[in-house]
Order: C-alpha cells, then sequence, then structure tokens
C-alpha cells in the first residue's frame, strides 16, 4: 500500500546497534517489549545481541520487531524511521539529521553521520517547486497511496506568480490535497500572496481536497475559506501537523475551525468510515 504518501523521506535518525550474531535469531531471544509504558522516554530497548534507541517508544518497538523477525540492523533502522515518521515527523523525515553504528559480520564497524544535513539530493524545493512542479517524476507519484502539496519556500512572489504555481501542482492528477493553502503562521508570517478564489475554483475542477490545518500556528484554512471552499464544494481534510504524539490533539482546534465555516461531516474527508476511505484511495 503507501502508494501516495508524499514526502516521505526515510532519514536513518535511529540509532541501532547489532550484533553480527543477532541476524536470523529466533524471537525467543528477544525480550518482548510489545508493553512499553510511556513514561519511558529515552531509555534503548535491547535485544538478546542488538538494540534500539530514540525518542519514541514506539518507533524503538517498530525496529525491535524487525530483530525478532530476523532483520539487520539496516532493516530495523528503515522500520523505525518509518515508524519516526508517524509518531514523530519533525525527527523521522526530511530537515533532521542522525547517524547510525552498523557493526559488519567481518568485525567492521562503519559509522554514518548525517547529523544536520539532508539527503544528497535534497533542494530547497521539495515540495511544489517554482515552476508549479511537483519535486517527484509521475513514475514515483503513482507508486504512493495518497499526495499532498504544500509550498515550503519561495514564500514571497506575486499574487499571479504564486497563484499559477500552486494551481500547475493541483492539476497533476496524482494530486490529492493541498496542505495549509495561505501559508501563513499566525503572529509570525503572513500569508503568501495567493489568489484564494482562484484556489477554490481550480480545488473544485481538479477534485483536489483542501486543508485545514489544525496546528494552532496555523489554522489554515481559516473559517472564511472554509466556508467559501464549502458553498463551492469543494471537499475538506483535517491535519494536525503533528510533529510528535502529543501534537494530535489539536485536532480540536481543527474541528472548531471548520465548524466556525459552517462545515459539515459529508465536506470532511475524515469523517469517513475505513471502507468509505479505501474507496476514495482506489478512486
Amino acid at each position: 500500500m503507501l502508494r501516495k504518501i508524499l514526502p516521505l523521506f526515510v532519514v536513518f535518525l535511529a540509532v541501532v546497534l547489532f550484533s553480527p550474531r543477532a541476524h536470523g535469531q529466533a524471537a525467543s531471544e528477544f525480550r518482548d517489549h510489545a508493553d512499553i509504558p510511556r513514561e519511558w522516554p529515552r531509555e534503548p530497548v535491547r535485544a538478546a545481541h542488538g538494540m534500539v534507541a530514540t525518542d519514541e517508544p514506539l518507533a524503538s518497538a517498530a525496529g525491535v520487531e524487525i530483530l525478532k523477525r530476523g532483520g539487520n540492523a539496516v532493516d530495523a533502522a528503515v522500520a523505525t524511521a518509518f515508524a519516526l515518521a508517524v509518531v514523530e515527523p519533525a525527527a523521522g523525515n526530511i530537515g533532521g539529521g542522525g547517524f547510525m553504528l552498523v557493526r559488519l559480520a567481518n568485525g567492521k564497524t562503519d559509522f554514518f553521520d548525517y547529523r544536520e544535513m539532508a539527503p544528497g539530493k535534497a533542494t530547497r524545493e521539495m515540495y511544489i517547486k517554482a515552476d508549479g512542479k511537483l519535486d517527484y517524476p509521475q513514475r514515483i507519484l503513482k507508486m504512493f497511496d495518497f499526495v499532498y502539496i504544500a509550498i515550503h519556500s519561495s514564500f514571497k512572489m506575486d499574487t499571479e506568480t504564486m497563484t499559477t504555481r500552486i494551481i500547475t501542482a493541483m492539476h497533476y492528477d496524482e494530486t490529492d490535497f493541498l496542505a495549509h493553502p495561505t501559508g501563513r503562521l499566525i503572529g509570525k508570517r503572513e500569508p503568501y500572496s495567493v489568489d484564494t478564489d482562484r484556489l477554490i475554483d481550480a480545488a473544485r475542477d481538479t477534485n483536489t481536497l483542501l486543508e485545514i490545518n489544525a496546528f494552532p500556528d496555523r489554522l489554515d484554512l481559516d473559517d472564511i475559506h472554509v466556508k467559501q471552499a464549502k458553498e463551492h464544494g469543494v471537499r475538506l481534510v483535517l491535519g494536525t501537523d503533528s510533529h510528535n504524539a502529543v501534537h494530535l490533539s489539536n485536532m480540536q482546534y481543527g474541528v472548531a475551525t471548520a465548524r466556525r465555516g459552517w462545515a459539515e461531516a459529508p465536506d470532511i474527508l475524515n469523517t469517513r468510515t475505513p471502507k468509505q476511505l479505501q474507496k476514495f484511495l482506489e478512486g
């Protein structure tokens, strides 16, 4: 599955220590960590011949599970990084840094250090490029279940250029929704200059959902544009913009913003049942 989650940059931000003897060990040789207490914040999860250490218990547990099933250190690091992308997005995606120590079967130890570094092919335009093209070619986009697009750079364009830039990206067949459509950070950054009327019309024409970003610094779309989108038949999606599990509670602010904009359950993708959501993804 996971054909369209964009962008998911796997960055190995966990420390995985692994002995060559641990590869292929039976699950019985590992301690059971299915019930990791939440008060455990930083202690490593240890196995008979391996260890996974992250800031998030669930991410560490994912790495240990891979070790239980016979995976090696790199396998565990990949699983841990994917888990971090969910429970600690700020640490599990591009923009962070990390390191990994790997001891090979021949006894050699390799150390990968990319603290405060992005992947080699990373650019400032990892989302919507200045010309409106997406960073990935369409053959890659087709592999994801869900594609969202967003502006994360070049904020100071004039209205016509910025509007055209976003609408161009919305016309990709693979695009599902536009995140934080106006780019504002309350008290920190004004919205970028964009024609929201044209944006909403384009969302309707391209069947692109617009996000109500529930992070308190954003609340984007705001209630006025939520109402306008609803009146134009544009569907909406609630997102918490969580950088860690605590931020999931931001959903209440998104729900409140949706209600202020007169949005109802049928207007919001998140209100669908699992079967309805699956049908949407397959459609």
